[in-house]
């Protein structure tokens, strides 16, 4: 997780939690909203992401969950879209 959010700066801002496997991190796009990427994601790489809206959280916040087993690939389909979608993002 961390390579990726280095791998991303500045896309992201994302601080290390102290304990468990979930964690908000900060899409810091600014021609997209989170809930916007959220669809994209879903859409075209079948990744799901909530975003903090959900939580009453404002900001381009999402809620991201580290403890699967298959996180590289899910990171890596992610890293896909990023990279299609670079231009508007």
């Amino acid at each position: 997780v961390e390579a990726f959010f280095e791998r991303h700066a500045p896309l992201f801002t994302w601080s290390r939690p102290k304990g468990g496997c979930t964690g908000f991190a900060k899409f810091n796009s600014k021609k997209m909203s989170i809930e916007a990427f959220a669809d994209i994601l879903l859409n075209e790489a079948g990744v799901m992401i909530l975003p903090g809206s959900v939580y009453d959280w404002p900001g381009n916040y999402f809620r991201i969950s580290y403890g699967r087993q298959e996180l590289a690939e899910t990171l890596s389909r992610v890293s896909q879209v990023i990279q299609t979608h670079r231009a508007n993002i």
